[in-house]
């Protein structure tokens, strides 16, 4: 039984009538509105993988976004976050420190410090886990998220943690292949209740991915990929040391995803993106999930332009400079990185857990900065230019 409420005005008392589909009482536009939008297909899973730099984080925060704003109860969880539902970064390095015996943890932990954009980042390495109790832990931890999830409407995004934390963890301490499928396929058996569905990036020509990636992130960032395969087994038993050397690396690690995506009985889009025209992706995906299209909108208080300009931290002195191409914003340090808009000045920053808030006045003259990390301070930045 519904009941609909005609048109009135002010001091009129609301008559109420009984729908029925002889007496349609609901305003065209929201008719309208209700014929257009989409039910996406039941599942409490989505899964977003991929090499490096291949728009995982992007994808996964960007589609959580756009699912919230269309009433689901989404949650999209980085692969550094921590904690994480199925693994958690120090663990994973402390295991490989353990495999080497004589590991150099400090790279790691540098490695992960500027690859989350964490000014400090806490390890606790006093119950260090092999790689094969690492994994041993995962498929616990898949367990718990399938009966906390199953039955309920919330969807749960994770990138990178089906295949790249996986094959990358088992690959650069030399599991077998045989090793690494039955965990997979223990894995997807554990999920099957939550009806999942797997998203998979990949580019034909891995070397050329590798460049645009590091060009992109920058010189600190390669040199960082390069010491992080270096001081593991399989890099110091293949003498990684440089660029060329690491995309061989690479090539090895694309081909295992390839090989086991195509094992895979779930759902599944796979998506070649090398070209990186991400609007032609979006449709792919928001067709594959039965979504309204995946479509980034960015109407803050203020006008974009007003929004732009060089600011600087109140107590540090650091800068920070955010541009806009007249449709979006990016903060340009110390890479261009997307901010998506929110709500009103409220935008979140690409591929990261951070957020920037702008005051809202007719003239912006500050920001604030939010780092989502233990007893993290906010930062305020005022306008300089």
């Amino acid at each position: 039984m519904y009941f609909g409420v005609q048109s009135f005005s002010f001091g009129q008392v609301p008559k109420l009538k009984l729908w029925t589909p002889k007496s349609p009482i609901i305003h065209g536009s929201v008719l309208k509105r209700l014929r257009k939008k989409k039910k996406m297909i039941n599942t409490n899973l989505i899964l977003i993988d991929g090499i490096s730099g291949s728009g995982k984080s992007y994808t996964a925060q960007f589609l959580a976004m756009h699912l919230q704003k269309n009433d689901s109860q989404a949650k999209w969880f980085y692969e550094h976050e921590m904690p994480h539902p199925i693994y958690q970064s120090d663990e994973v390095a402390s295991s490989i420190e353990v495999a080497l015996r004589q590991g150099d943890g400090k790279n790691w932990r540098n490695f992960f410090k500027k690859l989350t954009y964490w000014t400090s980042i806490l390890f606790s390495h006093k119950a260090r886990l092999t790689p094969h109790k690492i994994h041993k832990k995962a498929l616990l931890n898949w367990e718990k998220l399938v009966s906390t999830l199953a039955g309920t409407e919330q969807v749960n995004l994770l990138e990178s943690t089906f295949l790249q934390t996986t094959l990358g963890a088992m690959l650069t301490v030399e599991f077998d292949r045989k090793t690494m499928r039955n965990h997979l396929l223990q894995v997807q058996n554990l999920i099957k209740p939550l009806n999942p569905v797997f998203i998979y990036f990949y580019q034909n020509d891995v070397a050329a991915a590798l460049r645009k990636n590091c060009d992109r992130r920058g010189p600190a960032f390669e040199e960082y990929l390069i010491n992080l395969i270096a001081n593991t087994p399989a890099g110091r038993k293949k003498g990684i040391k440089n660029f060329d050397e690491l995309v061989l690396f690479f090539q090895s690690y694309k081909e295992l995803m390839d090989f086991f995506f195509a094992e895979l009985t779930i759902r599944k889009l796979g998506i070649e993106n090398s070209q990186g025209d991400w609007e032609a992706y979006n449709q792919k995906i928001s067709d594959f999930l039965s979504i309204p299209p995946l479509v980034e909108t960015c109407n803050p208080l203020n006008p974009l332009s007003d929004l732009t300009g060089k600011y600087q931290a109140v107590k540090s002195g650091e800068t920070l400079v955010i541009v806009t191409d007249g449709k979006k914003l990016s903060l340009d340090y110390p890479t261009k990185l997307r901010l998506f808009h929110k709500v009103d000045n409220l935008f979140c920053v690409e591929a990261t857990l951070n957020e920037i808030s702008f005051e809202h006045n007719e003239v912006i003259t500050k920001l604030i900065y939010r780092e989502p990390k233990p007893n993290a301070s906010v930062l305020e930045f005022v306008k300089i230019g």
